[in-house]
């Protein structure tokens, strides 16, 4: 097999257009999973293709919206319409925005109390952990550290 015959010999990094935002359910990974496409008005798919156009990897961007922090007082937490209530207003608000989706971070030593009421609120655990990262205004700055 030459180099030319091997498809990973080229590999080309490029910004999916919206008209292909399909091609990503069908990519192996974690995507095959998503309910739907992201709105192309507020998201971006990188992808990293072989030499036949097969995606190889990606790394999709889009806005969040994060609902940040899910909290009810421990006296009413039993209450189930406290949190339906609290819940209907925060839909209310996302819907009136235009928002179709919502994350909440719920931290490992609120996992216990919170976790399960925000289960019970219709929000369900993604696999993984957050990690966050500042984006340089300066192409030279090193993005890892020494």
């Amino acid at each position: 097999m030459t180099d030319t015959d091997d498809p990973l010999a080229t590999l080309t990094v490029r910004s999916l257009p919206p008209e292909e935002y399909p091609r990503i359910l069908d990519a192996p990974g974690p995507l095959r999973a998503l309910p739907g496409l992201p709105d192309p008005e507020h998201s971006r798919i990188v992808v990293l293709e072989d030499a036949q156009g097969r995606i190889r990897g990606y790394w999709m961007l889009f806005n969040a919206i994060h609902a940040e922090p899910l909290y009810l007082d421990p006296e009413i937490r039993h209450r189930a319409l406290a949190g339906r209530d609290l819940l209907l207003q925060v839909y209310t608000e996302l819907r009136a925005a235009g928002v179709q989706t919502v994350f909440a971070v719920v931290s490992p030593e609120d996992r216990e109390t919170i976790g399960p009421m925000a289960e019970r609120l219709g929000l369900h655990p993604l696999p993984g952990t957050i990690y966050m990262g500042r984006v340089s205004t300066d192409d030279a700055e090193e993005t890892e550290e020494s």
